[in-house]
């Protein structure tokens, strides 16, 4: 009778190691036809068909949405807001400043240093801007002379020179997209307004000051290159500084390092920015 329980014992642990056996053949086996399957031309060919018609689908559901949002103010206007009141949000917990959605504005930023005394209990540099926002339907030659009285307007304003010292204000007139940033000074000479693209490109900005060791990467948007705008006076630095998430100290004892898109490497201080041409850009003094 053991020996009758033994054998059948033997004979289901024999059994078990073929149909364990056979699995694991039948397994391989089906893996491998998935894989030819799968590699095969017709598979392929599917996959392809797939990905290029949700490419094609993505791309007219977005031509068809860009269409309906340029050529509709019905919906542009409650869309530019919804999206500026969210990332208004945003810039309200991180602290940062943030461009008006229009896309037509005047922007003049003026960054001053007060005199030894003068900045008892307060930080030494002061940084203030304003906006004009314009309508979007305003003419270009409208925008131009309305750019041309803020340039006129705070080249002739005088600070105090009791208190203050090392002003530099500019004026940043955005226009289709594009950026056209003067310097307001004195003298005014005549300008060319016309938004016209510079080759000059800026890989990377880094800032640094002796007192914070970290190093502060900026962006200069490509549709700040445009030929004759003058970039990096240190208002305009400020003001990136001012647009970007992270946390800085300001001082004029600032270090910019700059590669620009022919990986020529140039350091600029305070007292310096440079003026864009057509394809390339000079290092001026303040």
């Amino acid at each position: 009778m053991w020996y009758d329980l033994k054998v059948l014992e033997d004979g289901i642990v024999c059994l078990m190691d073929l149909v364990h056996a056979n699995a694991l053949t039948f397994w391989q086996w089906s893996k491998n036809k998935a894989i030819v399957f799968l590699n095969g031309p017709f598979v392929q060919s599917i996959a392809i068909s797939v990905i290029i018609f949700a490419g094609n689908t993505q791309a007219r559901s977005y031509l068809f949405l860009k269409h309906v949002y340029d050529n509709n103010e019905i919906v542009r206007v409650p869309t530019d807001f919804a999206i500026w009141l969210h990332e208004s949000f945003e810039t309200i917990s991180i602290s940062h400043r943030l461009e008006p959605p229009s896309k037509s504005w005047l922007n003049v930023c003026s960054s001053i240093k007060l005199i030894r005394g003068a900045h008892v209990g307060k930080t030494p540099y002061s940084f203030a801007e304003s906006y004009n926002k314009l309508n979007d339907l305003t003419e270009k030659d409208d925008m131009i002379h309305a750019f041309e009285v803020a340039l006129e307007n705070n080249a002739a304003e005088t600070i105090d020179a009791s208190k203050y010292q090392e002003d530099d204000t500019i004026a940043i007139m955005k226009w289709d997209g594009l950026y056209k940033v003067i310097r307001a000074k004195v003298p005014m000479r005549p300008l060319t307004y016309d938004l016209e693209r510079s080759s000059v490109r800026f890989l990377s900005v880094e800032y640094r000051t002796v007192l914070c060791k970290s190093v502060i990467s900026l962006t200069v948007p490509q549709e700040m290159c445009l030929k004759g705008n003058e970039l990096f006076s240190h208002a305009f630095v400020r003001r990136l500084l001012e647009y970007q998430p992270e946390p800085f100290e300001f001082d004029f004892d600032y270090r910019l390092t700059v590669m620009d898109g022919s990986i020529n490497e140039f350091e600029l201080n305070s007292t310096q920015y440079i003026v864009l041409g057509e394809n390339d850009y000079e290092v001026k003094e303040l």
